[in-house]
């Protein structure tokens, strides 16, 4: 008998099937942690509050809900700069957490995709148009903006 070794909320999908680490989990993880810093929660709440972290940020992008309800509230969103780096975290974040471990980002992409969202605002528009090369199974990522 196997014993899956891990958090839950933070293991991968195919991690619980195929008992195998690859690098690819450890992407998944890492996307759950940039979901719980730009949200504000856990990985893993009571069924009634969402349930794990990355299903409740999908399905509320999937309703079309406003991002306002998916982002922590302590975040400055009167700054537009802050805001699209926040965007880029998120839509990182969300390919990070894809379910096929094929469509995740290698951990060197996530790093560059990091490094030059925070570094000039000409970037952000060339880490916009990266992050849209990866499929998202299920959701839109192109059109993904915050009304303040």
């Amino acid at each position: 008998m196997s014993v899956i070794a891990g958090s839950y909320g933070y293991i991968a999908p195919e991690y619980a099937y195929t008992m195998k680490i690859t690098s690819k989990c450890d992407v998944f993880s890492f996307g759950v942690v940039l979901l719980e810093l730009i949200s504000g929660r856990v990985a893993v709440q009571l069924v009634e509050h969402g349930g794990d972290l990355v299903t409740w940020i999908r399905s509320c992008l999937e309703s079309k809900k406003a991002l306002t309800h998916i982002l922590d509230e302590r975040l400055d969103l009167q700054n537009t700069s802050i805001v699209a780096e926040i965007l880029i975290v998120l839509k990182i974040a969300l390919l990070c957490t894809n379910i096929l471990p094929i469509d995740r980002p290698s951990m060197r992409e996530i790093v560059c995709m990091l490094k030059e969202a925070r570094n000039d605002n000409e970037a952000k528009l060339r880490i916009t148009h990266t992050i849209e090369t990866f499929t998202i199974e299920g959701l839109d990522i192109s059109n993904i903006f915050i009304q303040v």
